[in-house]
């Protein structure tokens, strides 16, 4: 199957133009130089990541009660008990 970064490493990084406010822009500016990044585009791809990484959070919550609900929650139920931490 082939994922997103797969995709992304097949046909390289893609000009995008977007009109964002000025303060935006700025902002964007100041970030970048404070975290020492090279270059807006830099910032931009930091902040994606951050983006996707929220959407993360569902994924792993679902997995976790698909995790539990079935077969294998009760198997490691036995040993929530065992005072191994």
């Amino acid at each position: 199957m082939l994922r997103q970064r797969d995709y992304l490493c097949l046909h390289g990084p893609m000009d995008v133009t977007v009109n964002i406010p000025d303060a935006d822009v700025a902002f964007l500016d100041a970030y970048a130089a404070e975290k020492g990044y090279a270059s807006r585009a830099d910032a931009l791809r930091r902040a994606i990541g951050l983006l996707r990484s929220t959407g993360l959070a569902g994924a792993y919550r679902d997995a976790w009660d698909e995790w539990i609900e079935g077969s294998d929650g009760e198997a490691w139920a036995v040993t929530t008990g065992d005072d191994i931490s």
